[in-house]
Order: C-alpha cells, then structure tokens, then sequence
C-alpha cells in the first residue's frame, strides 16, 4: 500500500498544479463572494463532514448553512450548528474535515494518465479543492479545544504513562514490584526496630 509522500512524489506535476491552483482560490479571499464560488465544492465537503460526522455521533445537527457573510474582521463562507455537544463528541465534529486527507491518494491516482489529459486538470483542481476542504477552520480548532479538553489532557496523559514504559501489559507487573518494593522497606523497618 503506498502512502500519501510516494503518490505525492510519483506524480509531481498533479501535486504543484494543485498547489498552484490551490494558492490562486486563496488569493481571492479578499473579495467573500469570489473566493465562496470558486471554493463552493470546498465549502460543501467540508461543511457535509461536519454535518455527516455530527449526525453519526449524536450531535444534533441542524442543516448547514452556506453562502458567506460577514463576522467582524472575518467572512463565514458555512456552518453547521449542533443541538449536543459534549466533551467526547466534540473533536471528532470539529475535526472532520481532516478525513478529506484520505482521498488525497486516490486523487493523485486520477491525474497519472498524462500530463495534459482532462483527467490531469480535472484531478488537480479536485486535490486543490480537497485540501481547502480539509482544513478545519479556526473556529473549529478553537472548539475542539474549548470543549474537548478533558480527551486532550487524556490523550496526553496516556502518551506519557507509554513513554514512561508502563503499558497495560507491564501493569500488573508494575504493581507486583511496586508491592515487593513496599514489603522488602517494611521488613527492614521491622528488622531495625
């Protein structure tokens, strides 16, 4: 199975044709109607994982919202808003634009049939789409963090008990030693009394 740097690596022209393609749709940013037509694939897919992923866990979403508007210094291009948000469903809704990523593979695949085939250009403006698409917006980051705090202490907390060496196979070893340990201090204080 090949990974996402050898497809990226195999077909470079796909990969700098959707980078360039993909800088063009964020220069336009400027100007909140353009950059909302020429992202509009974008802004579905991204907007449909929330919805889909907020469905799936319980989350109550209500229809997405699109079309930009205005929020201060910044332009919405689309929400979704949810009924139920928790501390364990909340990062995976926020962050469901990120398995966007996943069709990059595929993607590259469509654009090897040469270089100026249709499928070239096609392909290309649909991996530049899909990196739009996968990048969770900073309100979404900021969600994820808000309200899924206590998974990412937790996800924490568990990579360094592993890098620490105790694994759940090694508990009850741990435990064992940690008990010798305890009675081999309570027979010297029993010997030195």
């Amino acid at each position: 199975m090949h990974d996402l740097w050898t497809d990226l690596t195999s077909h470079p022209a796909a990969a700098l044709f959707a980078l360039l393609c993909t800088g063009l749709f964020l220069s336009t940013k400027r100007f909140p109607w353009l950059f909302f037509w020429l992202t509009l694939p974008a802004t579905l897919a991204h907007e449909f994982s929330h919805w889909l992923m907020a469905l799936l866990l319980g989350g109550q979403p209500q229809l997405p919202r699109l079309g930009p508007r205005s929020q201060g210094q910044r332009w919405v291009l689309g929400s979704v808003n949810c009924k139920n948000l928790h501390f364990y469903n909340v990062i995976p809704i926020a962050l469901a634009p990120l398995l966007w990523l996943l069709a990059l593979p595929f993607l590259l695949k469509v654009t090897s049939y040469g270089s100026l085939h249709l499928s070239f250009f096609l392909g290309s403006l649909a991996i530049s789409q899909c990196l739009l698409a996968a990048w969770p917006s900073l309100e979404d980051w900021k969600l994820a963090w808000r309200y899924g705090w206590p998974l990412w202490v937790t996800g924490l907390g568990v990579f360094i008990i592993y890098q620490l060496g105790i694994h759940p196979g090694n508990f009850h070893h741990d435990l064992s030693t940690l008990h010798l340990v305890f009675r081999l201090n309570e027979i010297r204080y029993t010997h030195a009394a």
